[in-house]
């Protein structure tokens, strides 16, 4: 573990008194408010507490030290930290030639041309990752945000469109409904009307 300021991971406010009595419920509430003091709480866990994230399995003298750890601005780390998505992409960019493109593009503008996913921070690969899916659910025509979101507004479809035009069904494939078959003028689709 690391000391950083209190701002270095935007530590919430000292726990409120009906929670300091009880550590578990303290834990479950930080997670709930901060995801940072989650992040922390997994990594205190991974590289202090055999992995075992429940607060409710461990002694309080366990919780008390990191929630006290935490408030006084101590980081913790943990070696698996970005250690597997380094480990993600190098596979990823050697059996997928569009995603060492896409990654490689995605380092020349963002990241000073270093590709080595080592020498980026998880947050730098994820904010990737990210970037890749935007494009993809533009490219779908999927909302931002998800399916969920309210739906985009009808895009423009040009000139002539307006109130004096129908909406609906184009008229072509409407054109034989409406009578005469190759009779008239036009071709048969004027309802048998004489041009």
């Amino acid at each position: 573990p690391r000391r950083l300021g209190r701002r270095a991971h935007g530590c919430a406010a000292p726990m409120s008194e009906q929670n300091s009595a009880d550590p578990v419920a303290a834990i479950k509430q930080m997670q709930r408010e901060d995801p940072n003091a989650k992040e922390q709480w997994w990594a205190y866990c991974e590289s202090l507490g055999n992995g075992v994230r429940d607060p409710a399995k461990h002694p309080p003298a366990f919780l008390q030290t990191f929630i006290s750890q935490y408030q006084s601005g101590v980081q913790f780390e943990t070696p698996q930290t970005s250690g597997d998505f380094v480990q993600v992409f190098k596979e990823l960019q050697k059996r997928s030639e569009n995603f060492r493109a896409s990654w490689a593009s995605y380092c020349q503008s963002q990241g000073k041309g270093v590709n080595d996913p080592s020498k980026h921070n998880k947050e730098y690969m994820v904010s990737f990752i990210d970037q890749l899916c935007r494009m993809s659910n533009m490219h779908m025509g999927i909302p931002i945000g998800g399916w969920g979101a309210p739906p985009a507004k009808r895009p423009r479809l040009g000139v002539m469109e307006g109130p004096m035009l129908p909406r609906g069904p184009p008229m072509m494939p409407m054109m034989p409904i409406m009578g005469g078959k190759g009779k008239g003028g036009c071709g048969g689709g004027c309802g048998g009307l004489s041009a």
